[in-house]
């Protein structure tokens, strides 16, 4: 994959909400400094999950600026989750990572289960 498609592509997705679209944008290729040893696919499936998870993230914070710094911010843990999911994966473990059951048990408390 090109970089000059990556940078393409969010420039057109800047259109949306562009503070927003931009730190998500900036979060997602930061799987690029992360993981150097993923090829073809989990790149893009990086890329996509982290713009997609940093920009739906962020998108409540725009009216009061902070937007882009959270798309930022969720873009990343997404990458990294997403990275810790492809190792375990590798590694042939059976339980979710630590992070997804923090996710799991967060969520199913707000839920009141």
């Amino acid at each position: 994959m090109s970089d000059w498609f990556i940078l393409a592509g969010g420039a057109l997705m800047a259109a949306l909400v562009p503070d927003v679209a931009v730190g998500a944008s900036i979060g997602s290729l930061f799987f690029m400094l992360v993981s150097q040893n993923q090829r073809g696919f989990r790149k893009l499936l990086l890329l996509i999950i982290g713009w997609f998870v940093g920009y739906f993230i962020a998108v409540p914070f725009s009216a009061g600026g902070w937007g882009g710094l959270i798309a930022v911010m969720g873009s990343a843990f997404a990458v990294v989750l997403m990275l810790q999911v492809f190792v375990d994966l590798e590694q042939g473990r059976k339980e979710l990572p630590a992070p997804v059951h923090w996710i799991v048990d967060i969520i199913s408390r707000l839920r009141g289960r």
